[in-house]
C-alpha cells in the first residue's frame, strides 16, 4: 500500500460539530482521506455515522468545523473567518465531485435505470440525451445491469437497485465516492451482488468511504477504519490493527460484541 505522505488529500474533516437543538450528533470530528483509500466508518447505531456523511456531501449543514474535499470548502465560502452557505447551484456544482449511494437507494420510482442514471448527467453535467445515455449505458454494464437498463426500481431486486445507484454515482465521475451503509438492507445473496461491485471499485483505486455493519467487507477491503461512539472518532487504525490490535476498550467491547461473545 501506498503512504498516505505520497498521496493528496481527498477528504479533510476539521473539528466538525453538528446540533440538533440540544442534541450534539457530531462533536468535533476531525480525520482525512487520501487519495485511492477506501476507509470504514464503524461504530453502533446513533454513533453519528450517517449524519457524518451527509455532512460531508452537504446533505446537512455544519455548526461548526470545516470540511474539505480536494481542497475545496464544502458548502460554504468564507469571508473574514466567517462562514456563508453557498447556493443551490454552487452547492450541486461541488456534489459532482462527490458520488454518494444509500442504504434506501433513493431511485426514482417513476424513472427506469438508466433515466435514473441519466438524469444528474443531463441536469447538471449539460449532456445531451445521447451523450447521456451513452454514459449511462457504460456504467449499468459496467455494475452488470446493462440489460435492466429499461427497468424501474419496482421491478429490481434490492441488489439491482443499489447496482444502479452506485452506477448513478459513478456516471458523474466523482472525486469521492461515499457509500452509506450499502448493503444493510439486503439480504446475504443480494449483499454479495453489491460487495463484488465495491470490491471492483477497490481494486479500480476509487477513493471510498463506507459507514457500515459488515465487518467481513471492511476486514476483506479497507485500508483503514474510523471508529466512532457518540459523535466521537474513538479509533483511527489501519484495517489489520483495528482487527487485531485494537487500543480503545470501547472498540474492543464492539468488536466482541459483533462477535456474539
Amino acid at each position: 500500500m501506498m503512504d498516505a505522505n505520497e498521496r493528496a488529500v481527498a477528504i479533510e474533516v476539521r473539528d466538525v460539530r453538528k446540533r440538533w437543538g440540544d442534541f450534539e450528533a457530531l462533536k468535533g470530528v476531525s480525520f482525512k482521506v487520501y487519495e485511492r483509500e477506501m476507509v470504514a466508518l464503524l461504530g453502533p447505531s446513533g454513533s453519528g455515522k450517517s449524519t457524518l456523511m451527509r455532512c460531508i456531501n452537504h446533505l446537512e449543514t455544519i455548526n461548526e468545523g470545516r470540511i474539505y474535499v480536494c481542497g475545496e470548502l464544502v458548502g460554504y465560502e468564507e469571508r473574514n473567518g466567517l462562514l456563508y452557505e453557498l447556493g443551490d447551484r454552487a452547492v450541486s456544482e461541488q456534489r459532482t465531485k462527490v458520488g454518494m449511494a444509500f442504504q434506501s437507494f433513493n431511485l426514482f420510482r417513476h424513472l427506469t435505470a438508466i433515466e435514473n442514471v441519466t438524469l444528474a448527467l443531463r441536469c447538471v453535467r449539460g449532456l445531451d440525451r445521447a451523450g447521456a445515455d451513452a454514459v449511462a449505458r457504460t456504467q449499468l454494464a459496467w455494475v452488470g445491469m446493462e440489460d435492466k437498463a429499461d427497468a424501474y426500481p419496482a421491478q429490481l431486486s434490492g441488489g439491482q437497485q443499489q447496482r444502479v445507484a452506485i452506477a448513478r454515482a459513478m456516471a458523474m465521475q466523482p472525486e469521492v465516492l461515499l457509500l452509506d451503509e450499502p448493503t444493510s438492507a439486503l439480504d446475504p445473496e443480494l449483499s454479495r451482488e453489491v460487495v463484488a461491485t465495491i470490491r471492483r471499485l477497490s481494486l479500480e483505486g476509487q477513493t471510498m468511504v463506507i459507514a457500515t455493519h459488515d465487518l467481513s467487507l471492511v476486514r476483506d477491503y479497507a485500508d483503514r477504519v474510523l471508529f466512532m461512539v457518540a459523535g466521537q472518532i474513538v479509533e483511527d487504525a489501519p484495517a489489520e490493527k483495528f482487527f487485531n490490535n485494537p487500543e480503545n476498550e470501547r472498540t474492543v467491547q464492539f468488536l466482541r460484541s459483533m462477535a456474539g461473545e
